[in-house]
Formats: C-alpha cells, sequence, structure tokens
C-alpha cells in the first residue's frame, strides 16, 4: 500500500527530497494560483476548486503541487524549466484519501518507461509501458490481483484510421475559437502545443481524452477542456471494413495574438 507519507517530506511539503531554492526565512517561495471549476484562474482564494503552488528547484526546474483548497495534496509533478511547462521527471497523483492513484515518468515532456495505477485501496491495477509517448504494452489486474483483460487499442493494420467527420482544418479552427489562452501565460507571451490523446470508440464516440505532450497545468486543463468539448463527430477506425476502437492525436496549439 502506497501512501503520501512515504514518498519523503520536506518542511511538511511532501516533496519527496527535492531540493529547492530558499526564501528570505530560509524556506521555499512558492507562486501560488487559484483555480475554479472550470479550470480557469481566479485572482483569490474565493470560489477556487484547487491551489497550485509551483516551486524553484535547484539547480534548475520547478516542483508543481495540486492542493484542495483543504490543502490535501492531489497531484505533484516535476519540470526541467522554472517556468513549469516542461515535464521532467515523475509525476505522482494522489487519491483524497492520501494513497497513491498514479505514477509515471516524463522524459523531455513525453511520457517514457512505467506507469502505474493503483485502485482506492492500494492494490495495482494497471502497468503500462512507456517510449517516448507511445505504449508498448501494458498488464491489467484485478482488485484481488488476479491479472484482468486490458483494453486493446487497435493501431494497426486499419483501413481507415479514426477521424473528425468535419475535418483537420475545421476541427483546428475550432479549437482556436474556443480557446481560452491562460491569462498570466498570456502577458509572458508564452506559446506551444499541447498532444491530447483521444480514444475514439467503434461508435465514433470520444472515450477519453489525455495528455500525451504537456506545457503545463493551466495550458494542458484548457486543452482537456476544448477537446472534451468538441462536437461528437468523430468517425471510427476501420479494420477490414469493420469500426474499431482507436486513438486520434489533437494538436492545440498555443499562439498568442499580435500585439497592437
Amino acid at each position: 500500500m502506497v501512501n503520501r507519507l512515504l514518498v519523503g517530506l520536506v518542511s511538511g511539503l511532501g516533496l519527496s527530497g527535492v531540493p529547492l531554492r530558499a526564501g528570505a526565512q530560509g524556506r521555499p517561495v512558492p507562486d501560488t494560483v487559484y483555480v475554479g471549476a472550470q479550470q480557469q484562474r481566479l485572482p483569490t482564494r474565493q470560489g477556487a476548486v484547487q491551489l497550485v503552488l509551483t516551486y524553484p528547484a535547484q539547480p534548475v526546474g520547478a516542483v508543481q503541487q495540486v492542493y484542495t483548497p483543504a490543502r490535501v495534496l492531489l497531484q505533484t509533478i516535476r519540470y526541467a524549466d522554472a517556468a513549469a511547462t516542461r515535464r521532467q521527471g515523475e509525476a505522482l497523483l494522489w487519491y483524497p484519501d492520501g494513497r497513491l492513484q498514479r505514477r509515471e515518468t516524463y522524459v523531455a515532456n513525453l511520457l517514457h518507461g512505467q506507469r502505474q495505477t493503483f485502485y482506492p485501496d492500494g492494490t495495482l491495477q494497471q502497468l503500462e509501458q512507456f517510449d517516448q509517448g507511445n505504449s508498448r504494452g501494458q498488464l491489467c489486474f484485478l482488485p484481488d490481483g488476479r491479472r484482468a483483460a486490458c483494453r486493446v487499442v487497435l493501431r494497426q493494420p486499419l483501413n481507415r484510421p479514426a477521424a473528425f467527420a468535419q475535418g483537420p482544418e475545421w476541427l483546428s479552427a475550432v479549437i482556436q475559437q474556443r480557446l481560452q489562452y491562460p491569462p498570466a501565460a498570456l502577458r509572458q507571451r508564452r506559446k506551444g502545443q499541447v498532444l491530447v490523446r483521444c480514444l475514439i470508440s467503434g461508435e465514433g464516440h470520444l472515450q477519453e481524452a489525455t495528455v500525451l505532450q504537456s506545457m503545463g497545468l493551466e495550458f494542458d486543463a484548457e486543452a482537456l477542456r476544448v477537446v472534451r468539448g468538441l462536437p461528437d463527430t468523430w468517425l471510427p477506425a476501420l479494420v477490414n471494413d469493420a469500426p474499431v476502437e482507436a486513438v486520434y492525436t489533437v494538436a492545440v496549439d498555443f499562439v498568442p495574438p499580435p500585439q497592437p
């Protein structure tokens, strides 16, 4: 059973022994962001459903922690840069009771190595191996520890890959119309791309959407919000002319508008 207490404590912050640059009083000084129910950035704690604290790490990089307003730790992510846009190293996701839900590793902002997912009681649910963002295989388990069949996503050979019915150009245009630039990032003129992995069912519906390439928490949340809100007009992939479940990757580009 994995618990937050086993990950290590630094000044009660649960940073797994990561060295941090200290403030004037010898303690790390975090940048704090308040996040609302629609994943929007709020000016104060009022109405926030999450608190995102970003700590600078030595010699470079950052550690980001996501809390509930009651200061229950939900997520810990490590970044290669101080702006917290390029994931590098271990990322941990917690259940509200303190048990570990998922452990995964990023290299150069892409999933790499082993991802472990746990049931709420701490038993192993899934092991998945990644190589530079690509899944290379997985093992799944029942709550009693017995092996279980994993959801198999067919990729090859496809007569037709999964696609958006109105076409990629229309898809890109709709994404840009609905995209709300994170205010702080807009002021800093930050730009980049989030890749979202979409699982499209054999019936042509979006089953799940997860971040494959990250730009940081605010960018990722906005990309997921837009993709999950797209019209449900997907075309399923075909194998031997039969519809099957398959993956479609959506690129969400964040480019600040020209300055007046």
